[in-house]
């Protein structure tokens, strides 16, 4: 359950001035999961190559976490709020996000009529885009789950990104918008940057979203990657449908400029406290023509509204070593190989 601390309006000892009261929420979430993975080589070649692990993991549905969240009225319909938020490992215990104490999320900011703005670490806008239109709510095992790391160039920002300034429209009917941008605070290249965009929109039972983003990176060998996505998911006598498409661009300094070209496919099917699920999905390389095919199956069963017992299956097939991506955890498989796990888990919401 959710622990709500009241810290309540209080005199300044020296100015005088009273202070609104504000609500802070103290929350969290731990996700561990039992599974067997392997990278499989056709003919029992490159035995070097080939990988089996039966380990214990944390975060298949939701990434372990512990939070703050707060805010505070400041009269006229206008909050200021905040949220830190920090990842662990629950299988041994330590920090995520390389070791920051909160990783996850860091930022404060004023929200009203106008809409927020956020100030700090946040995900980014086309996050939610894959989030929102993924069957699996963009889980470990899911096809748009494992995309933000396809990218090497990229540093995995459109999952997260520092020191990012965002804001979001009020909803305007249907429809919801927000824009994002961080500075590159590099003082011998004032160009780079990350843009960001998300627009969704809820008509009855189907919701649609569109995403942006692009990084200058900069770099020596690399001027930018940019990637947008659409998707949307419908919903209708308990079963609910979800398809995506994304695509990548990395603009390179001199050679070939790869793109690769994502979508999945997913549905699943509540039946009481049971939710069962099927995901289909590609990823295609166009600089080499190659393809990775991906699957997966699974369930969740809800004990309560904190706790969840969850199972999936996944695997991911290479036709032509489509990508640099280290599906599940594994190795980057190379044409003709295949990743696979199957998992058993547990998630608790506190």
């Amino acid at each position: 359950m959710k622990k709500t601390l009241a810290a309540l309006a209080i005199a300044g000892a020296f100015s005088g001035a009273a202070y609104a009261q504000s609500n802070v929420t103290l929350y969290g979430l731990i996700d561990t999961y039992l599974e067997s993975a392997k990278t499989s080589v056709p003919g029992g070649t490159a035995a070097s190559q080939e990988k089996n692990v039966t380990r214990l993991s944390a975060g298949g549905l939701n990434g372990p976490r512990w939070g703050l969240r707060g805010t505070e009225d400041l009269g006229g319909g206008l909050k200021a709020v905040f949220t830190l938020e920090g990842g662990f490992n629950s299988d041994n215990g330590t920090l995520g996000q390389g070791g920051r104490i909160f990783g996850r999320q860091a930022f404060v900011g004023l929200d009203g009529g106008f809409g927020s703005i956020l100030v700090g670490r946040q995900y980014a806008p086309i996050f939610y885009t894959q989030a929102d239109s993924d069957i699996d709510g963009y889980t470990t095992f899911s096809i748009p789950g494992n995309s933000f790391g396809i990218v090497a160039a990229d540093g995995g920002t459109t999952l997260r990104q520092d020191n990012q300034v965002r804001y979001t429209t009020p909803a305007l009917g249907p429809v919801k918008a927000m824009i994002s941008w961080a500075p590159g605070e590099d003082p011998n290249n004032s160009s780079k940057r990350i843009w960001g965009a998300n627009l969704s929109a809820g008509f009855g039972p189907a919701n649609l979203v569109l995403g942006y983003h692009d990084n200058e990176v900069k770099s020596a060998t690399v001027n930018s990657v940019k990637e947008w996505a659409v998707g949307g998911n419908f919903t209708f006598s308990g079963v609910k449908l979800a398809a995506n498409y994304t695509e990548f661009k990395q603009d390179n300094v001199t050679g070939v400029d790869p793109k690769i070209k994502q979508w999945s496919l997913g549905a699943n099917y509540t039946i009481g406290a049971f939710v069962p699920l099927i995901q289909y999905g590609e990823t295609k390389n166009d600089a080499n023509n190659g393809k990775e095919k991906s699957f997966e199956i699974g369930g969740d069963y809800n004990m309560s509204a904190r706790t969840t017992i969850y199972a999936r299956f996944a695997q991911t097939k290479d036709t032509n070593n489509a990508t640099p991506n280290a599906w599940y955890a594994l190795n980057d498989i190379a044409a003709g190989q295949k990743n696979q796990t199957i998992a058993l888990g547990l998630r608790h919401k506190f």
